[in-house]
Parts: structure tokens; C-alpha cells; sequence
């Protein structure tokens, strides 16, 4: 009688702790459950910000390129193509005449020093002879009358106007032709009373 009694009080005993146990392993695994959850919105938290991030980048680019885009909104006149055409003029002239300091007269500011490059000074020890072709308004390669970002990054603000002249030439050595170019030239007026001034060229 003892015996069952001992035995039915043990039984008991059991069935108490194996409910524990699995009462523990149940509020364990909704921890490890809550934990997953709590680290796939992390997660997902992470990406929408990366996503956002990017977005912002991408927006400030746009807006960046926007604002590089836009024309000038000053008038070019006639008289100011004609201005800056002479300016092209005297430019290959001095070439021709190995007339340095003529030369330097038709940079801008952006150019200051360009003709103190050794290689450039020989050019105008042995000059050649520049035959110019056409000057035309407006150029051909770089866009109608857009204030250059390397203007505005250098000096901090916007000149009075900016123009874009193209200019076909070629170049002699005495007789014998060495090159055919046509090269877009930007100039920049920085000021009402200032002259046109080279500020830079390519293609």
C-alpha cells in the first residue's frame, strides 16, 4: 500500500517537472522566434536605409547634372561674337608670329601659366604657321554658351558671359601641312568692362 502510494506520489513528481520542462523549451523557442523576427526587420530596416541613401545620392547627381545643364541666361550679341572672333584671330596670329606675349594676352585667367610650359615655349622658338579656315558662332562640340563647371569650381562664382566659338585651321610647317583641326573654343567675359579671354578648347 505504502509502495503504490510512494509510487502514484514519484509519478506525480515526473509529470510536475516534464510540464516544466516543456513550458521552458515553449518560452526558449518563441524567444529564438522573436530574436529571428527582431533581426529580419533589422535587416530590412538596413536595406531600406541603404536604399535610401542611394536614392539621395542619385537625387543630389541629377540635381547636380540639372544645374550643370542649364544655359546661360545672358544675350550673346553680334558684337560680342565679333569681339571674341577677334580674339581667336589674334590667338592663332601670334602663333604664327612666335609672339608669346601676344599669345598670353588672349588667356583667361583658367589658363594663366599655360604658355610658361616649356614644350609650348619652344612652339613659339620654332613657330609654325596657322592658317585659319572658318571661325563660327556657335561651336560644335560643346554646348551653346554654357558656363564651364571648371570656371565656377575654380574661382567661386559666375562671369559676366561665356560664349563658344568653333574654329577650323591648319597648320603649316613652311610649306608642307602638318595637321587639319577644328577645335571648339569657349571664351569668357568676366566682367562688363572686361575683353573676351580664352578659357579653354577642345573637341
Amino acid at each position: 500500500m505504502l509502495l503504490r502510494q510512494f509510487g502514484g506520489f514519484m509519478s506525480d513528481i515526473c509529470n510536475v517537472k516534464l510540464v516544466f520542462i516543456i513550458t521552458v523549451l515553449m518560452v526558449i523557442l518563441s524567444g529564438c522566434s522573436e530574436t529571428s523576427s527582431l533581426s529580419e526587420k533589422s535587416g530590412s530596416d538596413a536595406v531600406d536605409y541603404a536604399k535610401n541613401t542611394g536614392n539621395r545620392k542619385k537625387q543630389k547627381a541629377i540635381e547636380k547634372d540639372t544645374e550643370d545643364s542649364k544655359s546661360s541666361v545672358f544675350q550673346i550679341t553680334d558684337k560680342d561674337i565679333e569681339e571674341a572672333r577677334s580674339t581667336i584671330e589674334k590667338h592663332f596670329k601670334t602663333m604664327t608670329d612666335g609672339d608669346i606675349e601676344g599669345f598670353k594676352e588672349t588667356l583667361g585667367r583658367y589658363k594663366e601659366g599655360f604658355a610658361n610650359q616649356e614644350n609650348i615655349k619652344e612652339e613659339f622658338r620654332r613657330p609654325k604657321r596657322y592658317e585659319v579656315k572658318s571661325i563660327s558662332y556657335p561651336g560644335k562640340y560643346q554646348p551653346k554658351d554654357k558656363i564651364p563647371g571648371s570656371y565656377t569650381d575654380m574661382f567661386q562664382r559666375e562671369p559676366y558671359k561665356v560664349l563658344v566659338l568653333h574654329a577650323v585651321f591648319e597648320i603649316y610647317d613652311r610649306k608642307k601641312l602638318l595637321e587639319k583641326n577644328d577645335w571648339d573654343y569657349i571664351l569668357i567675359r568676366e566682367t562688363k568692362n572686361d575683353s573676351w579671354l580664352i578659357h579653354d578648347w577642345g573637341h
